[in-house]
């Protein structure tokens, strides 16, 4: 659904960060703080486990440029909202690594398919059937991800469903690996929706993820007693 102009109206904003409300919600300064509560307390399920794999307890994320190659069977439309995710991505998690597409898939650390649903399997090797869009990562011991893969189904799904899958499992990737059962409009909401943008808690919790008071590795109790103080001065 995101379409260029979005792209260019987004860069006229001031964008969210860990130490301020976004400018785009209509929070009143008392609703961003509770904002900013809810998406540190979301993040305790989103970016400290995964939905396929209870092991994980402690903060996963890019410490270097994150390079994505997109392959498969891409429609022209696919590329065009990767592309503006991706910038947006840029725009509005200031700390995030440089994310950039390269046409080589040997170059890509975050690949991405465009495939059929009974060849998903093929390109991520955890898959789990009945998924239209899946991803996996690899990290290093210290918390810091080291590769990201992601299958979407291009046969079953239309425009605004791939639209949809494309932001969840890249969000998914970049350190939010588990869905929540708390807010209909986020992009890691549980139940199955057609969510075409994230939220703003999604944001804030990407941010979250990549604030210069944290480090990878850390538990989810050091993060909180880390950011819970410039939340709530």
């Amino acid at each position: 659904m995101k379409r260029f102009l979005l792209v260019v109206l987004a860069l006229l904003m001031v964008f969210a960060t860990l130490g301020s409300a976004s400018p785009a919600s209509d929070f009143a300064p008392r609703d961003a703080q509770d904002g900013k509560l809810q998406a540190l307390s979301c993040l305790g399920v989103c970016a400290f486990s995964a939905e396929y794999n209870s092991d994980r307890s402690t903060l996963c994320r890019w410490e270097n440029e994150i390079k994505v190659y997109a392959g498969g069977s891409p429609t022209s439309d696919d590329l065009r909202e990767l592309n503006a995710f991706l910038m947006e991505l840029s725009f509005r998690v200031p700390l995030l690594p440089v994310v950039t597409r390269v046409s080589a898939e040997q170059e890509a650390n975050v690949t991405i398919y465009y495939v059929p649903l009974n060849s998903m399997a093929a390109h991520v090797n955890s898959y789990v059937e009945g998924n239209w869009g899946y991803f996996s990562y690899s990290n290093y011991a210290s918390g810091e991800m080291a590769a990201g893969r992601i299958a979407l189904a291009n046969d079953v799904t239309n425009q605004r469903q791939r639209n949809h899958l494309m932001r969840e499992e890249l969000v998914g990737v970049l350190g939010l690996s588990n869905d929540h059962t708390l807010y209909a409009d986020s992009i890691v909401y549980q139940p199955w929706t057609e969510v075409q943008e994230l939220s703003e808690i999604d944001w804030l919790m990407l941010n979250m993820v990549y604030s210069p008071h944290v480090d990878s590795g850390m538990s989810y109790k050091e993060v909180y007693a880390v950011l819970y103080p410039t939340i709530v001065p």
